[in-house]
């Protein structure tokens, strides 16, 4: 994650809030797809929704700037769950997140998020485990 905060210029108190997210929590309904991402502090939360027709949906920043992020949810040819997303400046640019369930040790399946963040033309890609419970 150092590699993407550098990117984006993310400022030493929101770095210092990232070591605190614990974990991913996708829900589905009948119309949209959710994203929430959370904390040890349970006030800190991102929550995202995305139209299940894959119509573009406005969501906070995740870098926690003013303005908005504009993205929409779609499959990928192997059937996983695709998010595409830009934002524009400061620091504009675009990422994708791509969500898939596998097995992990134990029994326990892992949620693993391949996330990749473009901005000035460079790009830079990390994927997040979160084992299921």
């Amino acid at each position: 994650m150092d590699g993407v905060a550098d990117l984006v210029g993310l400022s030493g108190l929101v770095r210092e809030g990232i070591k605190l997210l614990r974990g991913c929590e996708l829900s589905v309904d009948g119309s949209s797809f959710r994203m929430g991402v959370f904390s040890a502090i349970p006030m800190v939360k991102i929550t995202e929704n995305y139209p299940l027709s894959g119509t573009e949906a406005s969501n906070m920043r995740r870098d926690l700037r003013f303005g908005s992020c504009r993205g929409s949810l779609s499959v990928t040819p192997e059937g996983l769950p695709q998010l595409r997303m830009r934002w524009e400046e400061p620091y504009r640019g675009e990422g994708v997140d791509v969500f898939a369930l596998v097995p992990g040790a134990g029994g326990r399946e892992e949620l693993h998020v391949t996330s990749s963040v473009t901005v000035g033309g460079r790009t830079v890609s990390y994927t997040s485990v979160h084992t299921r419970r």
